[in-house]
């Protein structure tokens, strides 16, 4: 009976350790895509060279 229990509960314990795995992936995706998005804000403001003519 033992046996019967077991293969009953390998099936949902393999799809959630590969909901995780998928999930954690998906994090981490997103993660790096929204750090691409705010990269700018952390960017010095540079002098923009103004063009002068010389004398």
């Amino acid at each position: 009976m033992p046996q019967f229990w077991l293969s009953l509960s390998t099936a949902p314990l393999l799809l959630g350790i590969l909901s995780e795995k998928a999930l954690a992936q998906w994090l981490q995706t997103a993660g790096e895509a929204s750090e691409e998005i705010l990269r700018g804000d952390r960017l010095p403001i540079l002098p923009f060279p103004h063009s002068s003519t010389p004398k």
